[in-house]
């Protein structure tokens, strides 16, 4: 007599995150950087997004959670490090950053001086 006994494992995983986004000029009207995520399970919710200038961990801007960040009417100033926050319902992972992925965004160009941001009280340009 002969038993198979088959056992199936379902595993849950925090999702890995990809960000991508292609380096432009100020003469660009827009630009997308894009938040990949890889988990099981795949129902993702995308968190948020933050800006933040190299260098520093002051955080420039957030927006709100998507797969697609579009940036529009750029200038020197929105390049930067993108970092985008995904969940998938699972809480545990032995990989401390899971569900966070970072990109940096390089706007070519001319400073405008109609934008600054301050950052641990020195001024950005």
């Amino acid at each position: 007599m002969t038993i198979i006994i088959l056992l199936c494992f379902h595993f849950k995983d925090t999702p890995d995150v990809t960000v991508s986004v292609t380096n432009t000029t100020t003469n660009a009207v827009t630009t997308d950087v894009r938040c990949q995520a890889d988990g099981v399970p795949t129902n993702y919710t995308y968190i948020t997004w933050k800006h933040m200038w190299p260098g520093h961990a002051t955080v420039l801007r957030s927006f709100p959670g998507s797969q697609v960040l579009r940036l529009k009417n750029l200038t020197y100033q929105d390049s930067g490090y993108y970092t985008c926050w995904v969940e998938n319902g699972v809480k545990a992972s032995l990989n401390p950053g899971a569900g966070v992925g970072t990109a940096y965004l390089l706007v070519k160009g001319n400073l405008s001086y109609s934008k600054y941001y301050y950052i641990n009280r020195n001024v950005i340009l």
